[in-house]
């Protein structure tokens, strides 16, 4: 078997690579990303094929430019990357690749023999607009929907996609409500390195250090954290926000910005994240709307618990009230109860965190991730006699 792997950027399909490899299955990773932001993933530079001409340009704008002009980049993203893919396709078994990129190099290796698996991370293309647009009119912000085009064209891509992996069964519910048929789904949830994520320090149980990391945007509900945060009753209380800004957000931030107790942190790389995140009282994750958040598992990993609305893919991954808080969306009123409960009880926090770190190494990490991908390409090529 011999699997070629398409992202236009890094996400878990690196991962993934990884595993192939030890399966001996791995042909090619296509990619956007240059190879000296690479070199640290694991995969050998004969196996990446990487087109880094505008996708590296368009990273550099995230969050700086208007998302009129970010949408039109994006746009030119994805057409450059897709016709670059289609040109460097081979007869492959199975090509695999994120959803929204990559329609007509999968059509060429559909051509050319392959059996065609789209991932898409999070939920059904038509989801995400429902649920915004309501958020961004209760903040008084405009809203802009997703274009047409993009609609058209990963609606194009699961119809022609022999299965679809997704992350979490929030993405798997939102795409039967939308018409999928069930058996074409494939429910993989990522897993975490739990060598790279490990619990360092943990905080002073004097302190409630409250963590959000991820895009400080509408969909990640950070407006609800905010206001939940300012309700909760602490004489050392901060909260530590890590993630890029998006730009139509700023009037929501910008009251909280000179505050003592919010700190704004920016992007961190994965070590500093495993520092900032086991010296955390608690990840929030207040999502209104997600797929499956890598970062929950990270910090798991690293001892520090979760508190995380039941979007994120959060019943997926623990228990309420084992390992952590699963709570409803756009409720401020259940994400400052369970902050309260952590301040009011100190250990309650390190109690939790150990339940986590314990659970995701159960859950495998990468590994059991890459067995389950595994088994879905065999049975795919089961199916349709390629054994």
């Amino acid at each position: 078997m011999k699997v070629a792997l398409a992202t236009i950027g890094k996400f878990h399909t690196f991962a993934l690579a990884r595993q192939l490899l030890r399966f001996d299955a791995l042909a090619t990773v296509i990619t956007g990303y240059p190879w000296f932001k690479l070199q640290q993933e694991g995969v050998p530079r004969q196996f990446v094929d990487s087109f880094p001409y505008v996708h590296g340009p368009y990273m550099a704008t995230g969050g700086k430019v208007p998302a009129s002009i970010t949408r039109a980049i994006s746009a030119l993203d994805r057409v450059s990357f897709d016709q670059y893919a289609r040109l460097r396709m081979k007869p492959y078994d199975i090509f695999h690749w994120l959803s929204g990129f990559n329609l007509k190099s999968a059509r060429a290796a559909r051509n050319k023999g392959a059996l065609l698996i789209v991932d898409r991370g999070s939920t059904h293309i038509l989801h995400p607009d429902e649920i915004l647009r309501p958020e961004y009119d209760r903040l008084g912000l405009p809203f802009t929907p997703t274009p047409p085009i993009a609609i058209e064209y990963e609606l194009a891509e699961y119809g022609l996609a022999d299965a679809i992996t997704l992350p979490s069964s929030v993405c798997l519910d939102t795409f039967v409500q939308h018409g999928i048929p069930r058996e074409k789904l494939l429910l993989t949830p990522y897993g975490v390195d739990v060598d790279r994520f490990q619990p360092l320090e943990r905080p002073p149980q004097s302190e409630l250090r409250v963590l959000f990391v991820g895009s400080l945007s509408v969909r990640k509900g950070v407006h609800y954290l905010l206001e939940a945060f300012d309700r909760v009753t602490h004489p050392n209380k901060t909260l530590h926000l890590v993630g890029t800004e998006s730009l139509d957000y700023a009037p929501v931030l910008a009251p909280y910005r000179n505050r003592p107790d919010i700190r704004f942190h920016g992007h961190l790389g994965q070590h500093d994240l495993n520092t900032i995140m086991s010296g955390s009282t608690v990840l929030v994750l207040p999502s209104v709307e997600e797929g499956l958040a890598l970062v929950q598992a990270q910090a798991m990993a690293s001892g520090c618990p979760v508190l995380a609305t039941n979007v994120t893919g959060s019943p997926d991954l623990f228990t309420d009230g084992i390992e952590g808080f699963i709570v409803p969306p756009a409720s401020p009123d259940a994400l400052a109860d369970r902050l309260q409960q952590l301040a009011d009880n100190p250990g309650l926090a390190d109690a939790l965190g150990q339940a986590a770190r314990t659970r995701v190494e159960h859950l495998g990490g990468w590994n059991e991730y890459g067995d389950r991908m595994f088994a879905h390409y065999n049975a795919l090529l089961e199916k349709h006699g390629r054994t």
